[in-house]
């Protein structure tokens, strides 16, 4: 059988001299401690994901009530009637006619509120940031034991963080990875070692396994590690047999203790608030994604509700294309394959088997690439050394100069010294259009605080409505409500299971203008409505009708609607944020005294008040501009984008945004039949284009933009 050597710390790194084989050791040391430092900083940023509120909720209403979340009789819009309604995967209505869902999260949620509680959105960074420094550790210790040289450990660690980060974001999977991440450490090495387990760690992975099982959905994995070595026994024994080679003496001995491992942890699985439900919860979650076609019905029409969702996504979809990540995870595949082929010509079936296993997770939807990485880069890299060993005079060679561990090792310095720089001056993160910031605390921009902050200060009457995905998160921040939790009634959230399909179909179904949100506002005493800046920018699209003979209709977004409907009022403008209020009944006096217009607009302010909310001026800039451009504001939108590109000159699409608003004037100077004022705007807009093809030559959408504004001169009267 084959297995890790038992002196692993000098794995690779020995010299025929002493002098020369301490300084190395120590190098290694250097080298996994600056990796790790800059690997880390990917850990330092704000708090942006969609659901940290709902499960910060769920948390304070665990506190306050002592048992975990699994219905929401507190999201208004949910029907009385259930009786014809779709169900996710899992849910039940109890006799009395009440919804409930298996939350296989609501250990996390405890945790995410105590600390939240403790330190804030401060102290919650602060916990993420802890959480992915363990997984950093941790992995580099699952490198070692395979074998792995501290150097090529650290460019593993190093890969691992980077095809993972977009992952890092403070959600529940997040405390999955570290505990999954502990469980490869402690079973391969020692699962494949010549006497196997022993009690104490069979112990531990079976805490581990209860613990995750209630942390997230993803116990499963936890199962299939073991399964995965129960397998490579199996095999190793199967084919000793048919070779008819000696019999392995403590075989059986090791198959008794993983079979006792695998029988604990399935059982400890079942050791939750819903038993049975959150064991049969990912099978009737896989089940459910393939009756709906999910995820590549993304973006149809008429489409499955959370087809919307773009984390499911598969993880080489054009969203995705360009990315830095994306290309360290291609590396990571090709690691992946040649890990697996070194680790079958060394016959280490469990390393084969999670290689595959992993690698078919993560091309099926990016949400799982953390994972994959997390276990095919250890595995890997363990089986490429394990088979590299298997030539002693290669091996010999490479001990006997150790420059070239030195001469890695300095590389592998300067990538870690230049992420560190790159995520600090959040060059890393503008370099790829993203909103992440080296920073503590929520987000700012990508979450509504300053709405929230708002409308706690005004309190307004009536209920809030939110789009889909902005939800959880304003619901949590208002708190002005005379409810046991100071929270208003939400009218959804983005947990998917926290309410029946329908409900979130026609949230998703309003905000899009399918259906007319007047009666549905009345109906529920709507008077307060938030919207994140991409329901509004959403242009408005046909709709092809399912009727042979029926007729296409305009769909109009809601924000476009509100700003032309007299009874509400727009009252509050973010960067990525519009509060909107009824302009009748009790609010009446509110909307009035702080509706704004266009005429009245202070664009200097609002650029001012943009540059204090984010460390990249020139990105709050550019989302602020954008939302006053699809307001119809084109002459404010111009004032904004400026001050964007005169931040940011090298900013993409800021130039494009820009061009288009000049664009948009012009079509609108153009109506007026004001040709002379309608030309300049449409080589101003030409101007832009041009420059942002200069930035970033064959871009698609300013290639299209600058064809349609030269036809405009060319068609344009002089």
């Amino acid at each position: 059988m084959n297995k890790p050597p038992k002196n692993i710390s000098g794995s690779g790194e020995l010299s025929t001299n002493k002098s020369h084989s301490r300084f190395v050791c120590w190098f290694g040391v250097v080298v996994m401690l600056a990796v790790i430092a800059g690997a880390a900083s990917l850990g330092v940023r704000n708090i942006r994901s969609a659901d940290i509120g709902y499960h910060l909720m769920y948390g304070q209403e665990f506190f306050r009530t002592g048992r975990p979340v699994d219905s929401s009789p507190n999201i208004y819009t949910i029907p009385a009637d259930l009786s014809n309604a779709e169900l996710p995967p899992g849910s039940w209505i109890d006799s009395d006619g009440v919804y409930h869902f298996p939350n296989a999260n609501w250990l996390t949620q405890v945790i995410f509120a105590a600390v939240y509680e403790a330190g804030g959105g401060v102290g919650l960074s602060i916990f993420r940031l802890l959480l992915v420094l363990g997984l950093l550790v941790i992995t580099a210790v699952t490198m070692r034991r395979l074998g792995v040289p501290k150097v090529l450990a650290g460019a593993g660690v190093l890969l691992i963080a980077i095809v993972s980060e977009e992952r890092f974001l403070l959600r529940p999977e997040l405390m999955g990875y570290l505990v999954m991440a502990g469980q490869l450490c402690i079973l391969l090495p020692d699962a494949l070692s010549e006497r196997g387990l022993s009690w104490k760690k069979i112990a531990g992975l079976v805490l581990l396994q209860l613990l995750l099982v209630n942390l997230h959905s993803y116990w499963m994995l936890g199962l299939g590690i073991t399964a995965a070595v129960l397998a490579d026994q199996l095999i190793s024994g199967g084919w000793a047999k048919f070779a008819q080679k000696p019999r392995d003496k403590n075989l059986v001995r090791r198959m008794k203790l993983l079979l006792i491992l695998l029988t604990a942890q399935l059982l400890v699985c079942f050791v939750n608030p819903w038993t049975w439900r959150i064991v049969a919860l990912p099978l009737q979650t896989l089940l459910y994604f393939r009756q709906h076609n999910m995820p590549t019905s993304f973006g149809q029409i008429g489409a499955h509700p959370w087809s919307s969702i773009g984390e499911l996504l598969p993880s080489f979809h054009d969203a995705y294309a360009g990315r830095f990540g994306t290309y360290m995870y291609i590396l990571m595949l090709g690691l992946g394959i040649t890990g697996s082929l070194a680790a079958a010509g060394r016959r280490r079936w469990a390393s084969v088997l999670l290689i595959i296993a992993m690698g078919g997770m993560s091309l099926s939807m990016r949400r799982n690439i953390a994972l994959a990485a997390i276990i095919i880069v250890p595995v890997g890299l363990g089986a490429i050394l394990s088979l590299f060993r298997s030539f002693p005079a290669v091996a010999t060679w490479f001990r006997r100069h150790p420059a070239w561990n030195i001469s890695c090792g300095c590389v592998v310095i300067l990538l870690a010294a230049g992420l560190f720089y790159g995520t600090a001056t959040n060059k890393y993160y503008s370099a790829q259009l993203r909103d992440d910031r080296f920073a503590m605390g929520l987000h700012p921009v990508s979450t509504p605080v300053a709405a929230a902050d708002w409308l706690n200060k005004h309190k307004p009457h009536g209920r809030v409505w939110s789009d889909y995905t902005g939800s959880s998160n304003i619901f949590f921040l208002l708190n002005y409500a005379d409810t046991p939790d100071g929270h208003p009634e939400p009218s959804i959230l983005t947990n998917t299971w926290a309410m029946p399909v329908e409900v979130m179909g026609e949230a998703l179904d309003i905000t899009k203008g399918i259906k007319p949100y007047r009666e549905i506002f009345d109906k529920y005493g709507v008077e307060v409505v938030v919207l994140r800046n991409v329901t509004i920018t959403m242009k408005p699209q046909i709709r092809k009708s399912t009727d042979p003979n029926g007729l296409d209709c305009l769909l109009i977004p809601i924000g476009v609607e509100l700003l032309n409907d007299p009874q509400w009022t727009l009252v509050r403008i973010d960067p990525t944020h519009l509060v909107f209020m009824r302009n009748t009944g009790k609010n009446s006096k509110l909307a009035r005294t702080n509706a704004i217009q266009e005429h009245t607009f202070d664009t200097k302010a609002f650029i001012e008040r943009l540059r204090g909310m984010d460390p990249v001026a020139g990105d709050v800039l550019r989302y602020g501009g954008v939302g006053l451009q699809r307001l119809g504001w084109y002459e404010k939108s111009i004032e904004v984008l400026r001050a964007s590109v005169e931040e940011d000159p090298d900013s993409m699409l800021a130039w494009l945004e820009l061009g288009g608003s000049y664009g948009l004037r012009g079509e609108e100077l153009k109506k007026f039949g004001d040709w002379k004022l309608a030309r300049e705007n449409f080589n101003a807009a030409k101007e832009c284009f041009e420059r942002t093809l200069k930035i970033a030559p064959g871009y698609k959408p300013a290639v299209h933009n600058l064809s349609l504004v030269q036809n405009d001169l060319q068609l344009l009267p002089e």
